[in-house]
Order: C-alpha cells, then sequence, then structure tokens
C-alpha cells in the first residue's frame, strides 16, 4: 500500500568519534540528506558503559545536541538490554558440548589447552563467515 510507496529513510549509524562526524558532516554540506542517526550504546556492566566517562559526556551534552541543533538530525539511542559481562559469562555455556567432547577425545590435554582450541575454533569459524560475506 502507502509504505510502498514511501521513500526510504536514510540513516547515519554514529559513535560520536571524529570519523563518523566527519563523514556525517561532509554528507550533509554536500547536499546529501539524513533522516536520523543511530548511536549504538554498550554497558560494560549494569553501571558502567563500555565507553570512557568524558567521551560520553561529550556525545550527550555536546556531540547529539549540536547534530540536532545545528543540522536537524535526531539522534536514536540504541541499547540492548543486556551487557557485555552478561554475554561474556554465556560464552563457556555455548561451548561446553564442545569442551565435553574434546576432553573425551583428547584425555591428556590439559583443560586450558582445551579452551584454547575452542577459542581457535570459534575465530576460525568467525574468520570463515566474514570471509564468506566478502565474496
Amino acid at each position: 500500500g502507502e509504505r510502498m510507496n514511501e521513500e526510504p529513510k536514510i540513516l547515519a549509524s554514529i559513535s560520536g568519534g571524529k570519523d563518523s562526524l566527519a563523514a556525517l558532516i561532509t554528507h550533509i554540506e554536500s547536499g546529501g540528506r539524513c533522516d536520523g542517526a543511530v548511536y549504538c550504546r554498550i554497558l560494560f556492566d549494569d553501571e558502567t558503559s563500555a565507553e570512557y566517562p568524558k567521551h560520553e559526556d561529550f556525545l550527550f551534552n555536546k556531540c547529539l545536541p549540536t547534530l540536532e541543533r545545528e543540522y536537524g538530525i535526531k539522534t536514536t539511542i540504541a541499547q540492548q538490554s543486556y551487557t557485555y559481562v552478561e554475554r561474556f559469562n554465556k560464552v563457556p555455556q555455548l561451548f561446553s558440548g564442545f569442551l565435553d567432547f574434546l576432553s573425551v577425545v583428547f584425555p591428556f590435554i590439559p583443560s586450558e589447552i582445551t579452551l584454547l582450541l575452542t577459542f581457535g575454533v570459534v575465530a576460525v569459524v568467525f574468520i570463515g563467515i566474514i570471509k564468506a560475506i566478502r565474496r
């Protein structure tokens, strides 16, 4: 219906760093359109941002207000309900079956080496995915 005829929105992903801001401002000042920006906020734990406090202060008190005031760009802050620490603590659960498999097949390998092997396999899989995406 009507929604199919709407022009797609153009959104910019920004970190609040010099590169993303320079790219966005250059795009706008050279006549480009931007319907909004998205900043992905990551929390290390329940109380601590993964960003340096000075960067968060700059971002929320200078950068985002200036983008809205000077360029009319409102920024949506995307933030998951879970933290980095919560996800990191789940990694052993995700690979526990694989660790059990390795300990049965290679009972002579110390558990520390088995864990390193698991992370090595994860890295190889990740690299394979990246290579497949780049094709």
